[in-house]
């Protein structure tokens, strides 16, 4: 694959593809209501935001860019980034107080709180299965997902392609154990991938259009057609607790809410922006455009079923140790932050 395009890759893997994370011991009682509080001292204008700094962690520039994109980034408080290479050290970073909110897999938050971690889901956005794809080596005598059986496939245990996997087997009547799992991250998938000493590989976009695009590889199956499932924004509770910083976090998600809306109507020039930010080949942005694209949405009924509908696959397959109750993990409190910024439009 060619390194160019590669290396500003593997710092990318967060729009549809976040790894999970690790546990934590805290108890996050009482988040909801002081959120509550400054949610709506935000909405009437009566909080003071001034010297108020909102730390916010994102992998690779996946969350940023938007918000510049469409000119929602010049906030009354301060905005400070941390860029990471994965999910796992997002949510250690909320768990640790280094970070307010973050943005993380469902699979990867279900396995933080179920080990323990107090961390909380304060809105969600929709994960386009079409970034979930499962590619061969150009020529491959694979044709389609029941061919796997009995074949090696790369796959990062723990992240959303895992999750992807596990449906795509479990939709041809195929297990785990079935096929050879070769636990793998992004950048060592891809070696193996290429010098083939593995027969496939579950990864999402951009790097699976990149390796298409640069590599000949082809797809077999992407989970368009079946793949529905929702990332999360977590929120480390003590920021939650805080009047200050929890007032913030509410103005950033109407903020954020209004900026997915004007990227799904400017997709073009959205993947222009995807691509200069990323450093990454414009075809490949282009090409992957639907998949780097997002919505946010509240964490209300409908994403509490799909939550569980997501756990008893991740249960099922062994991705996950135990389920979580809903309540554990959502906070509906920005729902009319959230709901006001898809309405507002920009």
């Amino acid at each position: 694959m060619n390194r160019r395009i590669l290396a500003p890759l593997l710092v990318l893997l967060a729009i549809t593809g976040l790894f999970a994370a690790g546990c934590g011991d805290d108890d996050s009682g009482g988040a909801a209501t002081t959120a509550t509080t400054a949610t709506t001292a935000a909405a009437s204008g009566a909080a003071d935001l001034d010297g108020v700094k909102l730390r916010v962690a994102q992998v690779g520039k996946s969350l940023s860019p938007i918000l510049e994109y469409a000119g929602e980034d010049d906030t009354p408080y301060e905005l400070e980034w941390s860029s990471f290479d994965a999910a796992p050290p997002v949510i250690q970073a909320l768990q640790g107080d280094a970070a307010d909110i973050g943005i993380s897999s469902d699979l990867g938050v279900i396995s933080a709180v179920g080990n323990g971690s107090p961390i909380k889901a304060v809105a969600a956005t929709e994960v386009p299965g079409v970034g979930q794809q499962i590619l061969v080596p150009r020529g491959s005598s694979i044709r389609s997902i029941a061919d796997l059986r009995g074949k090696k496939i790369a796959v990062f245990r723990g992240s959303a392609g895992e999750g992807f996997l596990a449906q795509a087997l479990k939709n041809e009547g195929l297990s785990a154990d079935d096929v050879e799992i070769t636990n793998l991250p992004p950048a060592q998938a891809a070696a193996a991938f290429n010098s083939g000493n593995v027969d496939a590989w579950a990864i999402w976009e951009p790097m699976a259009t990149s390796t298409v695009l640069t590599a000949g590889a082809e797809k077999i199956a992407d989970g368009s057609e079946f793949w529905r499932t929702r990332s999360f924004i977590d929120a480390n509770p003590k920021a939650l607790d805080d009047e200050q910083r929890s007032a913030a976090i509410a103005d950033f998600l109407e903020r954020f809410a209004r900026s997915t809306r004007y990227l799904a109507a400017n997709r073009a020039g959205w993947a222009r922006k995807f691509a200069e930010v990323n450093r990454i080949d414009q075809a490949v942005a282009d090409q992957a455009a639907e998949a780097l694209s997002m919505e946010l949405i509240p964490v209300d009924g409908e994403t509490a079923a799909k939550l569980r509908e997501s756990q008893d696959l991740y249960l099922e397959v062994g991705a996950i140790r135990r389920t979580i109750d809903p309540d554990e993990l959502l906070v509906p409190t920005f729902t009319d932050n959230i709901n006001a910024g898809l309405a507002g439009g920009n």
